[in-house]
């Protein structure tokens, strides 16, 4: 299958591709070194609500410590820094595959440097993709019930689908609210990731992001029925 390199109008509202990883450093220092080295970039610093809940319970829970406790961002670009976790997203419309990845391997680079992380343990790749109508009816997917198709005004799907060394966890909904644009309609949600230990990432880091970006784009094509594609304009 030939992917589009653009469609328009792009329909993505929310980019986020992160690493987990294991440190011997102190969980309150991450965030300092971090901080330290990339600082001049991101002049706005926001602490996130878990730093509201005692250390021993933000600690000690093994979903709580892979969470973001900072949000740094500047006029591009959304950072954000957890204890056993970065991530980098975009700040404004999507600005392209080629510039987010020029910045994502920078940044991971910088941080390579700083010789805090002993193992990447998980790589995570997601785009968030809205609509404002159902776009159930313009995905190649069937939902039956008793080989009657299901026409719920209301449908969530989650599913995980396989491609070579990535999993993608598609989440699929209409009639979802999404908070960050204040808006009612159906979302496309990707997260195609590696959760395992990875020996020598950032030896292959290059790689692993642009197959995890094209096994992401490739399901998501995938689910567009081709008339639909059509009309987005698709530029190859």
């Amino acid at each position: 299958m030939k992917l589009p390199k653009k469609i328009t109008p792009c329909p993505i509202i929310d980019t986020n591709i992160e690493i987990r990883f294991d440190s011997d450093l102190l969980s309150d220092a991450i965030f300092g070194v971090i901080y330290n080295s990339i600082k001049s970039e991101y002049p706005k610093v926001e602490k996130l609500p878990i730093l509201q809940l005692p250390d021993e319970i933000r600690f000690n829970d093994p979903n709580l410590i892979s969470q973001p406790y900072y949000k740094l961002s500047n006029d591009t670009f959304v950072l954000q820094i957890g204890p056993k976790m970065l991530s980098l997203g975009s700040n404004i419309e999507y600005i392209g595959w080629k510039k987010y990845y020029q910045k994502l391997t920078e940044t991971f680079l910088v941080v390579k440097e700083l010789k805090i992380i002993k193992q990447i343990i998980r790589l995570g790749i997601r785009y968030v993709n809205f609509f404002d109508f159902n776009i159930f009816e313009h995905v190649n997917l069937k939902i039956t019930h008793n080989d009657t198709m299901l026409k719920s005004e209301r449908i969530m799907l989650s599913t995980e689908v396989v491609d070579a060394k990535f999993v993608n966890l598609l989440r699929i909904a209409n009639r979802a609210y999404v908070s960050s644009i204040k808006k009612v309609g159906s979302v496309i949600d990707i997260d195609t990731h590696i959760a395992e230990p990875m020996e020598n990432f950032f030896d292959q880091m290059e790689l692993l992001l642009q197959q995890g970006h094209e096994a992401e784009k490739k399901l998501f094509f995938s689910l567009l029925k081709d008339e639909y594609l059509q009309t987005l304009n698709p530029e190859y």
